[in-house]
């Protein structure tokens, strides 16, 4: 077996190249791609400067691995065929192997493609494991791909968070009130409580932004039913 594997990123539109490939070749496949039902209800977070930041939308990512082998240009006997497949075999042996003893993905084995401005933070990591995936599933796969059907493994690779942005900081809703009906002729609702314990509702000139409690109309939030 050969001592340079190339290992590529692709879709099933490469598969007929790859299948003369004239080194061994691994390509790796995303043909799925789901969020982690267990972390994507988790709360947001306030940052230092009052900003809120919702979690990293959390994603699994499903790959199809495909060993190939270095077959010689328009040689298809069966010989040569047995020898393209035992070296097939032990590329996805390798595979595993590899998988196994690397365990959990930290971010110094997270590749960057652009290390000064880093995807990845010091304390992310990666698991990924070998998931079966239905027969019926690699063979529409191949189908698809208008080749014939090749062993291949499935891998997820869990969990990959896509970053947010940060909303700006806003005063909190400390009172909130639903209004029915319909304000006073010449005048507009002033989004605010009445004087304590009145439970009044009091109205503002049109145009004026003034309250006439004295009350911040930053600190309630108001739903409107009917006309106003």
């Amino acid at each position: 077996m050969a001592t340079t594997v190339d290992v590529r990123v692709v879709t099933p539109a490469s598969f007929a190249l790859l299948w003369n490939a004239g080194n061994p070749t691994i390509s790796l496949f995303l043909y799925r791609v789901v969020e982690n039902a267990e972390s994507r209800n988790r709360p947001a977070t306030r940052l230092p400067d009052g900003r809120t930041r919702r979690p990293p939308i959390p994603l699994e990512l499903c790959y199809l691995v495909t060993a190939w082998a270095a077959r010689p240009p328009g040689q298809v006997d069966g010989a040569a065929d047995q020898l393209a497949a035992r070296e097939e075999h032990r590329l996805l042996g390798l595979v595993v192997q590899a998988r196994a003893e690397a365990g959990t993905l930290g971010s110094a084995e997270l590749y960057e493609e652009e290390p000064t401005n880093p995807v990845f933070s010091s304390h992310d990591t990666v698991q990924v494991i070998l998931e079966p995936l239905p027969v019926e599933d690699h063979y529409r796969i191949w189908d698809c791909a208008e080749l014939p059907y090749r062993l291949s493994l499935t891998y997820k690779a869990r969990v990959v968070g896509i970053d947010l942005a940060a909303k700006a900081a806003a005063p909190p809703v400390t009172d909130a009130a639903l209004v029915f009906g319909t304000g006073a002729p010449g005048a507009t609702r002033c989004r605010c409580a009445g004087p304590a314990g009145t439970g009044a509702r009091p109205t503002a000139p049109t145009g004026s932004s003034t309250c006439p409690t004295g009350r911040s109309p930053s600190s309630r939030a108001t739903l409107w039913a009917g006309g106003c």
